[in-house]
């Protein structure tokens, strides 16, 4: 598989995350569902990478895997931001924030904070500095549970 191949990757992960799931497995499911929620925002397709990185952060925090958890609230929170819920992105970033800082400063490697980065720039360009900083501030201060649930909720 070549890099950038987004239907190698969309099958090979598809594939895991079904054989995971007739498995009851959780750990190589959760990353299947966090390669086709990237897959999908790579090709546009926002409601399909919405949907898998929902079920990404399910998946992950159910086995309190906090590395991937935060990796998998980034993407969430930029596809959020590309079906056009700025508001809700930027309380995800806040709430992963909270999780990257228990990681041994990962949060900063160029490679993985690149879709958050990226997901900020446009939800600031989007809302603005002052309501991305407000609605950033309200993920930051929710415990891990109340973050987490609201993060995996359907959007109202």
């Amino acid at each position: 598989m070549k890099l950038g191949d987004y239907e190698a990757a969309s099958v090979v992960a598809s594939e895991i995350r079904d054989e995971s799931r007739r498995r009851g497995e959780q750990l190589a499911g959760a990353a299947a569902e966090s390669i086709l929620a990237q897959v999908s925002l790579a090709r546009g397709d926002i409601e399909a990478a919405v949907h898998s990185a929902t079920s990404a952060v399910q998946r992950h925090a159910k086995l309190h895997n906090v590395c991937d958890l935060a990796i998998g609230l980034d993407v969430l929170a930029a596809a959020i931001a590309r079906a056009g819920d700025g508001r809700r992105a930027a309380r995800i970033i806040g709430i992963g924030r909270r999780l990257w800082d228990l990681t041994i400063s990962l949060a900063d490697s160029a490679s993985i904070a690149t879709t958050r980065l990226t997901c900020e720039r446009h939800i600031r360009g989007t809302l603005g500095d002052l309501a991305y900083e407000s609605a950033y501030e309200e993920g930051l201060a929710m415990s891990y549970e109340e973050g987490l649930a609201y993060a995996t909720q359907a959007p109202h």
